[in-house]
């Protein structure tokens, strides 16, 4: 449904982390995840501009910022997947 880059880590260090939402009902399962992750790194490293991509986060729905409700808020996205790295 939707994705969003965040960087994770250190500043001057950080690793650039793809948060997918995925449409509803359509969240990967346990067994078809690391398929998928390793599908879109694939992708990833195929192209210049995604090539230092790190990691692939899922999230059911991504933080919106509340005056827009369509503008991910990539600051508490980017503390969540900090969280998980």
């Amino acid at each position: 449904l939707r994705c969003a880059l965040v960087g994770v880590g250190p500043v001057g260090g950080k690793t650039p982390v793809m948060v997918i939402e995925p449409e509803p009902g359509r969240f990967p399962s346990r067994g078809r995840k690391p398929a998928f992750v390793s599908e879109l790194m694939e992708i990833a490293r195929n192209h210049a501009h995604t090539r230092s991509i790190g990691r692939v986060l899922f999230h059911r729905s991504l933080p919106v910022d509340v005056r827009h409700n369509a503008k991910i808020n990539r600051e508490v996205l980017a503390e969540w997947a900090r969280s998980r790295v």
